[in-house]
């Protein structure tokens, strides 16, 4: 059925096996806990990808990407953990692939303390534009642009002898120097790195020359590069670049992140394909060798077509190879329902700018392979077969149940509503949220399956109910949920909201289907329910205003590289946004707003509010909490046990499952570090 992608090809001195390339993409381990980052890259080789890279690799520490980890290739005391990378993905069944990095303008070397460097003299550029920095960037002199194509050679000398079968070679978006150097917000130099298009691409080619001549036979060169900033340039359009470019690689990726902003080309909502696309075909005319992208061709069917017509000629992947690194496997094997499929809420990227390991919503394996030992596909089956009554279909509710019948235990899955889902059924919902319906999709798809559960809707699960049915079962897990609060409860304020009544008060989940009104809606959960749910009632007629303490709207969205597309979003529309304010009382049909700096206060009418605040675990887990009979016998997961995001629901329903019935806990490893020496010795 997907012929196309399981079709030999030649990239260079090197063969792959078929045309799904597994990206590179950080995983917050980096060469500060390489153990575990290596287990996640043979992961993925052992699911059956062409090719396996790295995250972004250092080559210098005027290239310090601290806060943030990820590989370095500074020096021969490097060697070690990048060797033993590539030999984990080669041990894995595929090619290892590294991409070599520096970083100029996009980094302040917190961590070193050298200088910046970049094109012109500049402020450093920060991957969150929430939080900018006072530092600057030193222009580089010839003599530094030299220093520079030495420090890249050696790099590339080290990736072989560490024994990468691909040198990447990063010149994509502000995150790379050789792109600073290509684009021309950022590149004003009058010599001959800086002006024309010929002037501008002039390192990359030499760098890419320099590669070459050090490469030789030994590895293929790709390079990974961004044209979004060339669009629509009379002076050197995308088009241009190509014809410098051609026959100076082995491959091409693709990479359309534009104004040279990381989040347009990997957050969900600000995507021009249609530029993309006509990039692309302009690519294809021009390059003589094969031809990628990352990020565009998102499902099954869109891979096989843009394979087959000649559009591209093999695919790379980076966040649907978290989500299912055995997608290649599955795909070939024409199990598509057993498919993970990437939900792009990006809780990935999330974990790299928050400075930890990454997690995923769709695989709570990702990055517990070595620590804890978790498998995302083969499950440690139970000595002891059990009876587990489950109650609550949502996330954790369908996740346990699937993990534990897996491991061979008989499960009753007991759901009050008549359709599965939980809170995921509201976001879905959301304007731009509707892939989140894939997490229950997948799972209840895989459930279906299964002899050893018996999903019972509609059902009234009462207390006694509970205590009289526990008598048949081992053990319950209650995944209940949690409901909304509606007392402006947070993390600064612990009085509850003041309000004589006069205007009603809706929690998120009720407010979807109102008669359209003049509506408050009021944020302290600081990610996606309030922006979308704000455009929802404003496309359904309301005249709305969303208020927030923050200085922004949804600020922890710049984590997931989507806050700056859905304020703009918000600000189209129509919504009047403010920020800096605490709802400290509803009186007379008015809502009293208070600046959180000044204290003072404005008053204004409206039909009703809407409050997404917090949430509390649903009251059966406070209620069995206070029967002494099932003491030991209960178990709460998910949001039952404590608020949190949907990925935390479906690792608390897979955790349980994979600890039930085990006599301790899976233990979390570290790399220990070495003290007072270096890696070589």
């Amino acid at each position: 059925m997907y012929n196309a992608l399981f079709q030999p090809l030649r990239i260079g001195p090197k063969l792959l096996k078929n045309r799904l390339f597994a990206a590179s993409h950080g995983v917050g381990f980096g060469y500060r806990d390489p153990d575990a980052m290596l287990a996640i890259r043979k992961m993925k080789a052992e699911g059956g990808w062409a090719a396996v890279a790295t995250e972004q690799t250092e080559i210098h520490p005027t290239s310090d990407l601290s806060p943030y980890s990820g590989l370095r290739a500074w020096d021969a005391d490097d060697l070690p953990v990048i060797s033993a990378v590539s030999k984990a993905i080669q041990g894995g069944g595929a090619p290892s692939a590294i991409e070599l990095c520096h970083s100029g303008l996009n980094v302040s070397n917190l961590g070193t303390r050298e200088v910046p460097i970049g094109p012109t003299a500049l402020p450093t550029q920060q991957y969150l534009p929430a939080i900018p920095e006072p530092f600057y960037a030193r222009e580089m002199s010839l003599a530094d642009i030299e220093a520079f194509r030495q420090w890249h050679i050696a790099a590339t000398k080290l990736s072989i002898k560490a024994g990468y079968d691909i040198v990447l070679v990063f010149a994509m978006g502000t995150l790379s120097l050789l792109h600073q150097f290509l684009n021309p917000r950022l590149n004003r130099r009058r010599d001959k790195y800086g002006g024309s298009l010929e002037n501008r691409a002039r390192l990359l080619i030499e760098v890419l020359d320099d590669t070459r001549a050090v490469l030789g036979k030994s590895a293929a060169l790709g390079v990974r590069l961004s044209v979004a900033d060339l669009l629509g340039d009379p002076k050197g359009p995308p088009e241009a670049l190509y014809q410098l470019l051609n026959g100076k690689a082995d491959f091409w990726d693709l990479s359309f992140f534009r104004g040279g902003v990381l989040a347009s080309g990997s957050g969900r909502s600000d995507f021009d394909g249609d530029a993309y696309l006509h990039s692309l075909e302009a690519a294809r005319e021009v390059f003589e060798t094969p031809l990628t992208t990352t990020r565009f061709f998102d499902t099954p069917d869109a891979m096989n077509a843009a394979v087959k017509s000649g559009l591209i000629d093999f695919v790379t992947v980076a966040r649907q190879s978290i989500s299912d690194p055995f997608f290649p496997q599955k795909l070939a094997a024409g199990e598509l329902e057993a498919i993970r499929p990437c939900i792009k809420c990006n809780i990935c990227v999330s974990g790299d700018l928050s400075y930890v390991p990454v997690s995923c919503t769709q695989n709570p394996a990702f990055g517990e392979e070595w620590r804890r030992g978790w498998h995302p596909e083969i499950p440690k089956i139970s000595k002891r077969r059990k009876r587990v009554m489950v109650i609550g279909a949502g996330s954790a509710g369908l996740e346990a149940s699937l993990r534990l019948s897996e491991r061979g235990h008989k499960v009753t899955l007991l759901e009050q509503n008549k359709t599965v889902g939980g809170r995921v059924n509201f976001i879905a919902q959301l304007p731009g949220l509707d892939r989140w319906h894939q997490v229950v999709d997948y799972r209840l798809k895989r459930l279906l399956c299964q002899s050893e559960v018996a999903l019972k809707t509609d059902q009234l699960v009462t207390l006694d109910w509970v205590i009289n049915q526990a008598q048949g079962y081992d053990h319950i897990a209650l995944a209940t949920g949690a409901k909304w609060r509606l007392d402006v409860v947070d993390r600064t304020t612990t009085r509850p909201l003041a309000t004589d009544g006069s205007l009603p008060i809706y929690p998120p989940t009720k407010a979807i289907n109102l008669s359209s009104g003049k509506t408050l809606i009021f944020d302290l959960e600081h990610y996606q329910i309030a922006s979308q749910l704000a455009l929802l009632r404003q496309a359904a007629g309301d005249l709305v205003t969303l208020a927030t303490p923050c200085a922004e709207i949804a600020p922890w969205t710049h984590k997931t590289m989507e806050q700056q597309s859905v304020q703009a979003k918000l600000l189209r529309a129509g919504i009047q946004i403010v920020p800096h304010v605490n709802l400290s009382r509803l009186t007379r049909g008015e809502a009293e707003l208070r600046c959180v700096f000044t204290d003072r206060a404005k008053r204004a009418s409206y039909d009703r509010v809407i409050l997404v605040g917090l949430r509390q675990p649903s009251n059966m887990k406070y209620a069995l909490e206070k029967t002494r009979s099932l003491n030991g016998q209960w178990t709460a997961i998910g949001e039952a046990d404590v608020p949190g995001t949907v990925g935390q629901s479906v690792r608390s329903g897979f955790k349980f499952a994979l600890e039930f019935e085990e006599a301790v806990a899976t233990e979390v490893k570290r790399t220990r570090p070495l003290v007072g020496k270096t890696q070589r010795e």
